[in-house]
């Protein structure tokens, strides 16, 4: 039980286009439920057993979205502990590898490290845990040694260390020694096996960042990107009506974001890729103005006003969430089923109605320690959407200001300030 709270705590704090979401957790007295994101494609583990081996391009496709995820894992100081490709699912169904989404699930064993932590716990799976894990002294380079281990079977069908049985499959692990066998390999890019070797170190500290994976010629010169589509005027007039709406709408967007399908939001997640060239899952005001120019636009002037906007968590860089809250389509957000579903979070009594107490939960204005400035703000949202003078927010009212386009009384937004550790 305490396993899988962690995991539930893990998983919500994590907001990626190739990590699983978590939707919603019931519990009763028996059981914790989780509610996530279906992925109709697979594992990995069934897509290289079917295939025997997967093609360059197709391997690099698949690292080349892991190492995305893994660098923005590693940049919130999460290791997952346990990588595999039973734990790697595609998201759509009937798709070749090169055409789909790769997904980082199961976070069981996942923990918080930053980067010169040690762990001690002993976790992961036979033939992709790394020797130091084995030595119960280990950083979280750990995880790179299990997307080595990964690559290697995708190009060639068969693990590095293997043996009789399990003792001898992790002595082997521990020597570090592995080969390129000449029948199997002897058309593999050279810079397949460096990317290989460079992930496969024995030691950690010699061992390749996800981040600069990214960077390796392997990746960038054989990975499948999504087509791109120039960025379109009308995004932008997204994001400026965006900044325009009640807060309250902001946060149902947010919410909205998370449930809306995949395939509503296709185009803007591949936008989103390419404007993340750094691979952390965010994008900067520098990034979407190289996309904009990319697009032969140039940046309106008030490029950063509007960013600083969307930047709910006051982090500085635009999250995958608050980039699709800010650029969806009115038409895939007031679907009845979504906002009932963005209603129910923020009704969190569940009497069917949002109180103001709600509303100071939902927009984190607790912190402000000056009563009078928090009633005032909540004023300010109540008077956009209480039609009836009730005090509370009801399913109908909810509903209206979600598909209405009229704009709020109070535009700003209160911004919560991450705590990024200086």
């Amino acid at each position: 039980m305490q396993r899988v709270l962690l995991e539930i705590a893990v998983m919500k704090t994590l907001d990626h286009p190739n990590i699983l979401r978590i939707y919603e957790t019931f519990e009763d007295q028996d059981n914790i439920y989780m509610i996530l994101e279906f992925c109709a494609g697979g594992d990995l583990f069934e897509r290289i057993v079917k295939a025997k081996r997967l093609s360059e391009i197709q391997t690099a496709t698949v690292m080349e979205q892991i190492c995305r995820a893994f660098t923005y894992m590693q940049d919130n100081d999460i290791v997952h502990r346990d990588v595999k490709p039973e734990n790697f699912l595609f998201l759509e169904e009937n798709l070749p590898v090169e055409k789909s989404t790769i997904k980082v699930i199961d976070f069981g064993f996942a923990t918080a490290a930053r980067a010169d932590d040690l762990m001690h716990t002993k976790s992961g799976t036979p033939y992709y845990v790394s020797p130091q894990v084995l030595t119960g002294i280990y950083d979280r380079k750990c995880d790179m040694w299990g997307c080595g281990i990964i690559m290697y079977i995708m190009l060639c069908g068969y693990p590095p260390f293997y043996g009789a049985d399990t003792a001898e499959v992790l002595a082997k692990i521990q020597l570090g020694r592995y080969s390129f066998n000449e029948a199997d390999w002897k058309y593999i890019q050279e810079s397949a096996k460096d990317l290989i070797r460079h992930m496969l170190y024995i030691m950690p500290s010699e061992r390749i960042l996800p981040s600069a994976a990214l960077k390796h010629p392997f990746i960038v010169d054989n990975a499948s990107m999504p087509d791109f589509v120039p960025m379109k005027l009308s995004l932008i007039d997204n994001l400026r009506t965006f900044c325009k709406m009640n807060a309250l709408k902001k946060a149902a967007l947010q919410v909205i974001a998370a449930y809306v399908e995949p395939r509503n939001v296709k185009k803007l997640k591949d936008l989103f890729t390419h404007m993340d060239q750094s691979g952390d899952g965010q994008v900067s005001q520098r990034e979407f103005a190289t996309v904009l120019r990319r697009s032969e636009q140039e940046p309106p002037p008030d490029l950063q006003s509007i960013l600083m906007e969307i930047d709910a968590d006051g982090n500085g860089q635009i999250g995958y969430t608050e980039y699709l809250a800010a650029t969806m389509d009115k038409k895939d957000y007031v679907d009845e089923d979504l906002c009932w579903a963005a209603f129910r979070v923020f009704d969190r009594n569940g009497d069917g109605v949002i109180s103001r107490k709600e509303i100071c939960e939902i927009l984190t204005l607790g912190e402000l320690e000056d009563q009078a400035e928090r009633d005032q703000f909540i004023d300010l949202v109540m008077n956009d959407i209480d039609e009836d003078g009730s005090g509370t927010i009801d399913y109908h009212e909810f509903l209206e200001i979600m598909r209405s386009d009229k704009q709020a009384k109070s535009v700003k937004t209160r911004k919560v300030q991450k705590n990024d550790g200086n």
